[in-house]
């Protein structure tokens, strides 16, 4: 399993400080290393782990979501932090349906990580969520089939 995290330059603080914690055990890698995050994509191995911080609010934040998306299929993941409404989060998850992308909401807090998406994609990820954050909250599923 590869890992990519994937920020815009104002975030990339926030990027490195999350790959410290995941570079053990995973093939990590963080989209400032590359040209774009599709070239990331294509030197990462199958099955893979987008960690996005695309902040709706930011500048081709939609535009990255998608190009990423379409490149990932059925055994691959998104697990999408710095998201800003709800109906952002339907949308984009209603993109990862339709392209065979598993998606997941992330929300970091000081008090944990507030998980919302499938319940076989949160029991497939949750340990890698645990290096994110011991402390995982569960909210159930965006919509379960």
């Amino acid at each position: 399993m590869s890992i990519g995290i994937v920020t815009p330059n104002s975030l990339q603080g926030l990027g490195t400080k999350l790959g410290w914690r995941l570079r053990d055990d995973h093939r990590l890698h963080i989209s400032q290393n590359y040209g774009d995050a599709n070239r990331m994509l294509l030197r990462m191995e199958k099955p893979r782990v987008m960690i996005t911080f695309l902040p709706s609010r930011m500048e081709n934040s939609d535009e990255t979501f998608k190009s990423i998306v379409e490149h990932m299929g059925p055994l691959d993941v998104v697990l999408d932090c710095v998201v800003d409404t709800d109906d952002e989060i339907y949308d984009r998850y209603e993109y990862c349906r339709n392209n065979s992308t598993q998606y997941m909401s992330l929300r970091i807090e000081k008090e944990g990580v507030f998980v919302g998406g499938t319940r076989i994609a949160y029991l497939e990820n949750k340990n890698l969520l645990r290096k994110i954050n011991r402390r995982i909250y569960y909210t159930g599923g965006i919509e379960e089939v």
